[in-house]
């Protein structure tokens, strides 16, 4: 971000503009802290670039600042970063996407449509994740026009990223089909010497790759040496093969070694088998996991929150039986000015 200060009236985003609806919610916004937005964006920079020019008052003195954001695009609105978002959505866009914005990641690994529909409700999902073997639990043909069409359907949902897995004895050709499906499409491969051929392919033509089936902290390397997006250790099954507790610590260290190397790989958790485990990584620092929908149910499965919400909801309808027939207007406002 880069501060440019120019004396009030003369700041170059301001010349013959109207404050538009996004800086007066900004002004309403900021007012705490004195920061009035002036202007948000000027020709005269190039098409990366996003300049919000702003009022400071401080004391008696004005000082109008101009600060450019470099942004790239997104094609969905959620969990964007603010060097994730794009000049096409907007200067009042871009300032929600700098209000929600986080580093948290999570997909939904499932290859049911029906999972699908309703958890893009909810809003709390990234993208989907799939593989072989989910599609044939979730009784999905294991084909590239499958795919397509789920990948379509779920973009149309509000998905930002929907990751699926090649498979067959020539990963490279299946890994291109699936890569040609949708520039928002992450190719999943497995940390094989294939696999990792196939990532290297994938590196020089732009697209984007998981590498998956991972359960030793060296295959992290390979991973992030090959550009990858995503590495994904299996979380449950690593507990199955060294003990749990050796499993969440490999885990733990792989992104450890993530954050180290400072690559912007991330560690894509998957095989989590309770909410619990979810938790837990948090904790360590993780940020990036796929769960099933039973996983997901199981995050709003809350017993004293379900409690504490049916009591707001019987007070509310006895204070609502209470006051309805014999408070009129007038009066109920002049209870309201009495009780503050």
């Amino acid at each position: 971000m880069m501060l440019q200060s120019y004396p009030p009236g003369q700041c170059p985003a301001l010349s013959g503009r109207t404050p538009s609806l996004h800086h007066q919610k900004l002004h309403n916004i900021c007012s705490h802290a004195s920061v009035r937005l002036a202007s948000t964006s000027s020709k005269e920079h190039q098409p990366t670039e996003r300049r919000r020019a702003v009022t400071v008052l401080a004391g008696q003195q004005q000082t109008q600042l101009v600060i450019t954001n470099s942004l790239s695009r997104v094609s969905q609105p959620f969990a964007r970063t603010e060097d994730e978002m794009s000049d096409e959505d907007g200067p009042e866009q871009g300032f929600l996407e700098e209000e929600r914005s986080t580093k948290l990641r999570m997909f939904l690994d499932s290859a049911s449509f029906k999972e699908h529909e309703k958890w893009a409700r909810m809003g709390i999902f990234y993208g989907f994740t799939t593989n072989p073997t989910i599609l044939k639990r979730d009784g999905v043909p294991c084909s590239v026009r499958c795919l397509s069409r789920m990948a379509r359907l779920g973009f149309e949902l509000g998905y930002q990223e929907i990751q699926v897995q090649a498979w067959g004895p020539n990963l490279s050709a299946m890994a291109l089909d699936l890569a040609s499906i949708d520039p928002r499409i992450v190719v999943k491969l497995p940390c094989t010497m294939n696999g990792i051929q196939t990532a290297a392919l994938l590196r020089e033509k732009g697209v984007r790759t998981t590498i998956t089936g991972v359960y030793y902290p060296h295959q992290v390397l390979v991973a992030q040496s090959v550009g990858a997006s995503y590495v994904a250790p299996y979380l449950g099954r690593m507990g199955d093969a060294f003990g749990r507790e050796e499993g969440f610590n490999k885990v733990i260290e792989m992104q450890r070694m993530i954050d180290g190397c400072d690559s912007g790989m991330r560690s894509l958790v998957a095989s989590i088998r309770s909410t619990e485990d979810l938790v837990k990584m948090a904790a360590k620092g993780c940020n990036t996991f796929t769960f099933s929908p039973d996983i997901a149910a199981g995050l709003f499965d809350s017993p004293l929150t379900l409690r504490a919400t049916g009591q707001f909801e019987a007070d509310a309808q006895e204070n609502k039986d209470q006051f309805e027939d014999d408070v009129d207007e007038e009066e109920e406002d002049f209870r309201l000015t009495r009780s503050f």
